[in-house]
Order: C-alpha cells, then structure tokens, then sequence
C-alpha cells in the first residue's frame, strides 16, 4: 500500500445513480447532464482524470489506459500505450527500444467517444477521481511523447504511462506503478482505488457520465449522487423460555399449562 495512502471513498456494488426519467443507461443522455455542468463550470472548472482497465491484459496482470477531462472545451483526451499494438491485444513483448512502435494512441472527443474508444480495446471497467486544478496543457504535453518512449515491463509500461499523464493533469496522491506490491497492473489499480476518493463503474453497459457517479460532483451539476442501499434486515421475534417447574419428586421441563393438560414432561 502506498505511504501516502487516503481514506477510500469507492461506489460500487449497491449503487443507484439517479438521473432525469428517460436518461438511465443512455450514453447520450448522461453525456448532455455532463455537459450542462461542464458548461456551468467553465474555463479552468473541475477536471476529471480517469483509470481504464483490462483486467485480463499481460496474461491476467492487467492493462490500463487513461483519460481526462478539458472542462473549457468540453472535450476528453485519452489512451493508451499498448505494447506495439494499439488494437487491443498485446505483442508480448517486455522491451520496446525508444523509437520504436510501442502501440501508443491517443484521441479527443466526447465521453461516448471515449467510453467507445476504450470498449473497442477491450477495457472493462473506468475508475474516475476528481482533479479540482485541472492542467491539461502539462498533460498533452505526456501525452505528446508518449509514441517514442518506448517501452520496458516494469518501469516504463501502460501503468507508468497512465500515471505520467494524470499526475501531470493534477491528480495527486498517486501510487508509484513501481512499487513493489503495485507493479502488475491491476494491483497498482486496487491500490489507486484504496489510495484515493474514487467512483469505480463498468463499461460501456454502465456508461454513466462520471459526473453522474461522482460523489463530488462539479458546480452546477444537474446530476444526484449515487445513493447506496443497505438490504433489508429481518429481525425474528423473540422466544420466551420458561424456567423448569419442580414438582416434589421431578422436574416439569419444556411445556405448557393448559385446561389442566400438561403439555411436557416429568423427569
């Protein structure tokens, strides 16, 4: 776990994001509410930076991409560096000398845009954290160097890549992918998770604007919270036991009486 770890705040299983009648499950429809609040939030208004995952990439270790939010155009950038391969699958390669094709892409557009970009490449999942002092330019700059890097298995991979240009956009408080514990993809997301306040949701069935899920939602949204629901507790009545009833010579245990029946026994 990182030193610098922060209490976890995670949506998951349990969740209901509520939106406006007609909305619930359309990309389109959570798009136009992210909208809304971005245009309410204006030039330099609340950034979101965000952790695609491929949990069954680099044979079960995991694979990751990245994305975040412009909130004075109302636009995403996001990718991925894949390996030597940007169509989703992976060259098996654990060194790509800088220079050469190491599968890095990267594109601008809506949130649909994104969220279908990163089906297409098999991602399952997105992990959104809120950045209150968005940079993009610092981040499109990562960005920009990214197809030359090259690329190296532990040290200069898809989770380095992701945690290059995020922490450049201004998310803080990341874990190094080059920890010990961290270094598979997946670990490094559980610890992200852990680490920092998060909304986790699948996609694209539930391809919900992150604003929808986001527990910290920018000004001006038009969006509810998520809201989790504890199940139902079932509380039996209580049971009354009598105590035994000593009758000269024996004990009357477990009955009752009634209209002169006894409805135990002596012992």
């Amino acid at each position: 776990m990182s030193s610098h770890s922060r209490p976890r705040r995670v949506i998951a299983a349990g969740v209901i994001a509520l939106a406006p009648a007609g909305l619930v499950g359309s990309v389109a429809g959570y798009e136009a509410l992210f909208a809304a609040a971005a245009g309410a939030a204006g030039p330099g208004g609340t950034g979101q930076a965000v952790i695609f995952q491929r949990p069954s990439g680099a044979m079960g270790l995991g694979h990751v991409g990245w994305g975040f939010y412009n909130p004075a155009t109302g636009t995403w950038t996001y990718g991925a560096v894949e390996g030597a391969t940007s169509s989703g699958g992976s060259s098996g390669s654990v060194y790509i000398p800088p220079g050469q094709n190491n599968g890095a892409w990267n594109a601008t557009g809506s949130y649909t845009d994104m969220v279908a970009a990163m089906n297409a490449r098999g991602y399952m999942s997105a992990t959104d954290v809120v950045v209150t002092t968005p940079n993009v330019g610092s981040a499109n700059q990562v960005v920009a160097g990214q197809a030359g890097q090259g690329y190296d298995l532990i040290g200069n991979n898809c989770a380095t890549t992701t945690d290059n240009v995020l922490t450049a956009y201004g998310l803080s408080g990341l874990p190094s992918p080059n920890g010990l514990f961290d270094l598979a993809p997946n670990s490094w997301v559980n610890d992200v998770q852990s680490s920092l306040p998060n909304t986790t949701y699948s996609i694209p069935s539930a391809a919900a604007d992150p604003n929808a899920y986001n527990p910290n939602p920018p000004t001006g949204s038009t969006s509810t919270p998520p809201v989790t629901v504890a199940p139902p507790v079932t509380v039996a009545p209580p049971v009354t036991v009598a105590p035994p009833v000593t009758f000269g010579g024996g004990t009357f245990e477990g009955g009752t009486f009634e209209g002169g029946t006894f409805g135990g026994g002596f012992t």
